[in-house]
């Protein structure tokens, strides 16, 4: 991810946040033709096949990296109907670029800059959603320079000033695409038409499968349906992709490819094709970065992809690395997965809070400089998971972890399906934590606060030894405490799959909805109440100087998990007892056992007096039930109405 480019206005604002945390150079106020670093963004994009993965579902997502004061809010953003000839006009106010809105735009869920981070801007750049087609969008990655030749004074393909930039990208794709082949399209479309002001790589997914579309240079871009049997990443690097890292432009199956995507980069002195191209004069065959990237780019130059394989392998050095990934002067994107077990969803989490501990490649202290995949500069991270074997309105969550994803946690959010988020997640009235006000700050504060306080005072010249001993002091139980809430979640969402599939099939979307909406928020705040108590605990620690490691009050209570399954309603069993008493009066004692998804129950009963051979409906609770005895004590019927 790079941000937008600055006017001269927001530059002298944003100033003191450039000094303190060099979030970007000021090239990206110049030429927007003037390269950019590889490693500018800080944010890294991953991939797993659903072959690669204990259970089948595809996984992929994203670190979102730009500064320790960057507020993230989600919110619903509802659906719309528009006029024939209304125009989508750029959130970045200094764009011109525009594009038609469609008729009817669809309702969906997105994680955005909070509106008090570019008072330039009308809507806030959105960098992860799901619209209710089950269409998730997680963008962007800042790609690769281009090679000069290409994108330089003179050269065929230069990038286009208000083109399409990564700020409308999320919004264009969610308010209208069905599909994630309908988004890629487009994303092609809008490239064709208005050009591509950056570089970006964006994953697009829908129910049964999943696309990365890397956008090359003004003009030129592909798609590409990722593979089911192998993983990626992406750490602000554009990638070969496809088979033996070839495109192949006539397999319109797996590729959605720029028309000149060969030409341009033949006209530039710039095209790597293969030696097994059918026709040489005319080929059909291309490596992308070979052709497109001023590199080279591979494990060799960026310590994120070095911190990546070594979590994804369990290589601790830069010589087995070498030894086991495929050699390339540039990276490719898609690589063989470890042979000895599949990746889980809870690895794939911690994936993105990986500084490369015990590798040799953690000396200094890359978390805080981002130079490692887990820094201090990230502002959310998420894992999409896709279960395609699932009904469609239930087969994909966002997993989302506000801050650094070390010390966070993250939360299922069925954002297709929910119509509403906790106030805290959109809650947006103040720029800092409130620390005298702990519950008067929004989710994104609490948990940026948490993770400042857990990696202690440690700066980017701090020894890694000393680094290590903070987070074990200040940041271990956290950890700890969120790894165990973590996994109970996963745990549970199982369960409310189940119980949400029955509501599907027994009641509708509107039952579904209703019922994930509730359970979710309550999750939300719960969570929340959580993160509050975490950092009053860890304040009031280190404000006594106390010896030892901090552990939360609560982490070793069996009861401090997550109530999420535990909310979801599935049924009610009716029960009924007569009490036989003198004369021809009964007592009659109902009973309903309300069963919530996790099988855990809640008796709710009330007495009545009632005649001999009675036969009525009494109210009990929330329920209205029919009762039909016989022979004094005997039950003919018992039902809920």
């Amino acid at each position: 991810m790079l941000r937008r480019k600055f006017t001269t206005l927001a530059l002298l604002i944003m100033m003191s946040f450039i000094l303190a945390f060099t979030t970007f150079s000021l090239a990206a106020t110049a030429d927007i033709n003037d390269s950019v670093s590889t490693d500018e963004g800080k944010c890294t994009q991953f991939f797993m096949g659903r072959d690669t993965v204990d259970n089948g579902a595809y996984l992929y997502g994203r670190t979102e990296d730009y500064s320790e004061t960057w507020r993230k809010i989600t919110a619903i953003h509802e659906a719309e109907t528009h006029a024939p000839g209304d125009i989508f006009r750029s959130s970045e106010r200094t764009s011109t670029f525009t594009w038609p809105y469609p008729e009817q735009t669809l309702r969906y869920i997105y994680s955005k800059d909070s509106i008090h981070n570019e008072s330039n801007y009308p809507e806030p750049y959105a960098e992860i959603g799901m619209n209710e087609m089950g269409v998730t969008v997680s963008s962007s990655v800042t790609l690769s320079s281009s090679k000069t030749q290409i994108t330089g004074s003179g050269g065929p393909d230069r990038m286009v000033t208000n083109g399409l930039a990564e700020v409308d990208t999320t919004t264009l794709v969610l308010m209208q695409a069905k599909t994630a082949r309908e988004g890629v399209e487009l994303l092609a479309k809008i490239v064709d038409t208005k050009g591509a002001e950056g570089r970006e790589g964006t994953v697009i997914s829908d129910p049964n499968e999943v696309w990365f579309f890397q956008i090359l240079s003004g003009h030129q871009y592909v798609g590409v349906k990722c593979p089911d049997n192998m993983v990626g990443l992406s750490p602000n690097m554009t990638g070969n992709v496809g088979l033996n890292n070839f495109v192949d432009i006539t397999d319109t199956e797996n590729f959605v490819v720029s028309p000149g995507l060969i030409s341009v980069a033949k006209a530039a002195g710039t095209f790597v094709g293969s030696p097994n191209d059918p026709d040489p004069a005319n080929p059909t065959l291309i490596k992308i970065a070979d052709s497109y990237v001023n590199g080279p780019t591979n494990h060799q130059t960026s310590v994120r992809l070095r911190c990546g394989y070594g979590y994804l392998y369990g290589y601790t050095t830069q010589a087995e690395i070498n030894a086991n990934i495929p050699g390339s002067q540039y990276l490719n994107i898609f690589v063989e997965p470890r042979k000895d077990r599949k990746y889980s969803l809870y690895e794939a989490m911690r994936l993105l809070a990986a500084r490369g501990e015990g590798t040799e490649w953690v000396a200094g202290n890359p978390n805080s400089n981002g130079q490692a995949i887990g820094n201090d500069r990230t502002q959310e991270s998420h894992v999409v998971e896709v279960r395609s074997w699932m009904a469609p309105e239930l087969a994909t969550i966002e997993w989302l972890a506000q801050g650094p994803a070390e010390f966070s946690v993250y939360l299922p959010f069925m954002g297709n399906l929910l119509t509403d988020v906790h106030e805290k997640f959109y809650f947006d009235d103040h720029a800092s934590y409130r620390p005298n006000e702990p519950y008067n700050n929004n989710t994104w504060h609490v948990f940026r606060q948490l993770y400042t306080l857990c990696k202690g005072s440690a700066t980017s010249s701090t020894n890694a030894t000393v680094v290590e001993g903070y987070r074990a002091k200040y940041g271990k139980g956290v950890r700890d405490f969120w790894e165990k809430y973590q996994k109970s979640l996963i745990e549970q969402q199982a369960y409310v799959d189940k119980t949400l599939a029955k509501i599907l099939k027994n009641k509708g979307r509107n039952a579904v909805e209703k019922a994930i909406t509730e359970i979710s928020t309550a999750l939300q705040a719960e969570t929340y109440d959580y993160a509050v108590k975490l950092v009053a605990e860890l304040r009031a620690f280190i404000a006594a100087g106390a010896v030892g490691n901090f552990e939360p009050s609560f982490l070793y209570d069996e009861t401090a998990v997550p109530h999420y399954a535990g909310l979801l309603f599935d049924h009610a069993v009716p029960s009924a007892s007569v009490e036989k008493l003198n004369g021809n009066k009964n007592n009659l004692t109902v009973t309903v056992t309300e069963v919530y998804a996790d099988g855990s129950t809640n008796e709710v009963f009330k007495t009545f007096s009632i005649n001999n051979n009675a036969a009525d409906k009494y109210v009990v609770g929330d329920y209205s039930v029919y009762v039909d005895t016989k022979g004094n004590t005997q039950i003919r019927d018992c039902r809920i109405l």
